[in-house]
């Protein structure tokens, strides 16, 4: 077990640049179409429906705008493992837009 997490560290496959740059298009025009294929990075860990696979990684419908913004930024380490920063491959309206989504699923 890596990290104390036996799902190890981020998976190779997760998003970055111009395909995190996607997915948070993806997101902020309301999921409309096919998600690109990058999606699968965050599904993979998160789940398509974003609430965390079983206490491998966390439920982010849990989570509030502010820590999702701050994730998302800074980056997280914890007992289940590691998240990258994406502050240089977000913009604020995207990741705005990732936390709107996000709130969004928290009733469902």
């Amino acid at each position: 077990m890596l990290l104390g997490y036996s799902m190890g560290a981020m998976p190779p496959m997760m998003a970055s640049g111009e395909g995190a740059e996607k997915i948070a298009t993806w997101i902020s025009t309301g999921m409309k179409g096919d998600a690109p294929a990058e999606f699968g990075a965050c599904a993979s860990c998160h789940g398509a429906d974003g609430k965390g696979m079983n206490g491998m990684s966390p439920n982010l419908a849990e989570y509030d705008d502010i820590l999702v913004a701050k994730v998302l930024e800074h980056g997280k380490k914890g007992a289940i493992g590691e998240m990258p920063s994406f502050k240089s491959r977000l913009n604020p309206t995207q990741v705005k837009a990732v936390s709107v989504y996000l709130q969004s699923i928290q009733g469902e």
